[in-house]
């Protein structure tokens, strides 16, 4: 778990599940202050498409936030939003701060424009990312070990083809580089 906070405009993380923020303290946010939601329960969703309902987008991919949490929407980047739940207590102490927060997730990372894919490894959730002429693929799932790793992704690449891409890790890149440097062709650890 890890919470980054800076008075400089440094991105908050917020890991497991949106659920903990490390050593309960509270933070000390920026005027302007980017949270780096790290979630399973988040979705992306075309801004055209948003339901005034956020929630609803979460229910209907099997995502339903609990009572104790709440959903907040990214800013729109390239036509898409994301739909996350945090932990309800958590968004309350962030948005106390008075600063101006906006949310994201590795879901809207913009690295890649033209083939490949991102993998991400953030606390127990791992993001995959593909673009080839567009967005394709974007799905955050929560992981237990290092072989739940490795079965979405076979089941990713049987798809998707993504071992022969163009792939870049972030994150935890030491983890995912062990786990995958020898499945891909062309693996990025930045």
């Amino acid at each position: 778990m890890m919470n980054n906070t800076s008075n400089n405009g440094m991105p908050i993380r917020l890991l497991s599940d949106g659920h903990t923020l490390s050593n309960g303290r509270t933070a000390q946010y920026s005027t302007n202050t980017e949270v780096l939601l790290c979630s399973p329960k988040t979705t992306l969703v075309p801004c055209d498409q948003l339901s005034s309902d956020a929630a609803t987008h979460l229910r209907n991919v099997g995502l339903s936030p609990t009572t104790t949490e709440c959903v907040v929407v990214s800013p729109e980047r390239g036509g898409i939003v994301a739909v996350m739940a945090i932990e309800r207590r958590h968004y309350e102490e962030i948005m106390s701060s008075k600063s101006e927060v906006r949310f994201t997730t590795p879901l809207l990372d913009d690295d890649i424009s033209e083939k490949g894919c991102t993998i991400s490894l953030y606390g127990n959730v791992l993001y995959v990312r593909i673009v080839e002429n567009g967005l394709r693929f974007a799905e955050a799932m929560e992981i237990r070990t290092n072989s739940d790793i490795l079965y979405y992704v076979e089941r990713i690449n049987s798809v998707y083809g993504i071992c022969n891409m163009y792939a870049r890790v972030s994150g935890n890149k030491e983890r995912l580089s062990q786990l995958l440097k020898k499945k891909f062709k062309n693996l990025i650890c930045e």
